[in-house]
């Protein structure tokens, strides 16, 4: 099936990174998917998969994952979307055609939001018009 250039189907995603001797997992990644649910969890999977290369053996790329999802955000296509909080040691992505290759966005305003805000983020990428910002 041909892509369509006017689908707001989408990955954004952000990182910080905790400084400290404590910390096991500096860096923190937020991600937002817009997708189908099937597409959101196979893009999911890549996600964990790409930032959970390590040379310990031993590592989780999960510390500390939060989702929250939002039912349907854009009601043409029905596309969902979900927005995911972890820490990982990995703190760069090598290569974002290995996840998701289509629109693959850096968004410094992702983070990990409260319900409310999650709202407020989804309202300001004025998705219903087909076309994200």
């Amino acid at each position: 099936m041909a892509r369509n250039p006017d689908s707001p189907r989408q990955v954004r995603y952000n990182m910080r990174t905790h400084t400290g001797e404590q910390e096991p997992s500096r860096f923190e990644w937020t991600f937002f998917t817009l997708n189908r649910m099937a597409e959101i969890k196979r893009i999911q999977e890549g996600i964990f998969i790409h930032l959970g290369e390590s040379s310990n053996p031993m590592f989780s790329v999960c510390g500390e994952l939060t989702t929250l999802d939002y039912g349907i955000v854009d009601k043409r296509d029905s596309l969902h979307g979900r927005l995911i909080n972890f820490r990982s040691e990995a703190g760069r992505i090598n290569d974002s055609r290995e996840i998701y290759s289509p629109r693959f966005y850096k968004d410094k305003r992702l983070r990990a939001f409260t319900d409310v805000e999650f709202d407020r983020y989804i309202d300001t990428l004025k998705i219903t018009s087909g076309i994200p910002i």
